[in-house]
């Protein structure tokens, strides 16, 4: 009887190392995708700075500043380009 109670002893320190180690490994993971988005909204706010910057040029270059003066072609690939980036409305 004696024996039993040594061995669940045993098992139960074993699982509570078990369930240290797998909270550590959670803890990382949640760590590295923070990481990893933080560094995903770094690069896509720089990318829509690049897009507003070119649309600013381009109302620059055509000395008016409605969307109606760019061209056809022209609106197409910012608005392709701001779908990639999932910025549901594009910058006018």
């Amino acid at each position: 009887m004696l024996f039993f109670f040594k061995y669940k002893k045993k098992n139960h320190n074993i699982n509570k190392e078990i369930m240290e180690s797998l909270k550590n490994e959670i803890n990382a993971l949640r760590q590295k995708q923070y990481r990893i988005e933080k560094k995903q909204k770094k690069d896509n706010a720089e990318i829509w700075n690049r897009i507003e910057l070119l649309s600013e040029l381009i109302e620059q270059t055509n000395n008016i500043g409605s969307k109606r003066s760019i061209s056809d072609s022209m609106q197409i690939s910012i608005n392709k380009i701001a779908q990639r980036r999932g910025w549901k409305n594009p910058p006018e």
